[in-house]
């Protein structure tokens, strides 16, 4: 039975600290930013691709331009499903955590910077893309990528997407790179060491 009470939770006469508690509930919400990205994409990712594609036309460039060089605002099946794993593995410490597992101490110190350096850079790129795209395409060297409006493409697809799409995305970059930073000082503080002992 869990109540909560001053800085720490009561979990079977045993005390939760707030650290620990804390700790999983930013596994959680890191868990539902990546379930909801495959979700959306798969709703609107390739009205948004369209969206991406008919901008690059209207500002005369072959709408294919985009594809070749591996710029998609959708994913394939198979790209959708590294996200709803790294979900569900979130849940699972997040659990283990709030039930004094040392094994999801463990698992979250070994998981969470691992998601800190991957998973930073490729929610970097999602956040930010217009930045990203725009320093990609002038790396090419390639003079038909370096005269695209990147931010005029990038907010053509974004459109396509609903309004808080963003938002949750740039919230799960944060998660990322802040939240794992935090989730590991919080798993190692002397309370939470006392806890999961």
């Amino acid at each position: 039975m869990t109540a909560w009470a001053g800085a720490t939770v009561s979990l079977v006469g045993q005390a939760r600290p707030i650290g620990v508690t804390t700790a999983a509930v930013l596994q959680l919400l890191l868990a539902v930013t990546f379930l909801i990205m495959p979700i959306v994409v798969i709703r609107h990712g390739a009205k948004a691709q369209a969206a991406a594609e008919a901008d690059v036309a209207r500002q005369g460039f072959p709408p294919d331009v985009l594809v070749r060089n591996h710029v998609q605002f959708g994913e394939q099946a198979v790209g959708l499903l590294l996200p709803v794993a790294i979900a569900l593995c979130l849940v699972g410490l997040a659990v283990l955590n709030l039930h004094g597992n040392e094994i999801g101490r463990i698992g979250s110190w070994i998981f969470q910077p691992i998601l800190l350096v991957v998973g930073g850079l490729v929610t970097y790129r999602q956040a930010y893309a217009t930045r990203f795209l725009e320093s990609a395409f002038k790396k090419t060297g390639d003079p038909t990528l370096a005269r695209i409006d990147v931010k005029a493409f990038v907010d053509a697809a974004m459109r396509a997407y609903p309004a808080w799409f963003l938002p949750v995305v740039r919230a799960r970059f944060v998660l990322v790179t802040i939240g794992s930073v935090v989730i590991h000082i919080l798993l190692t503080g002397p309370a939470a060491s006392a806890y999961f002992d």
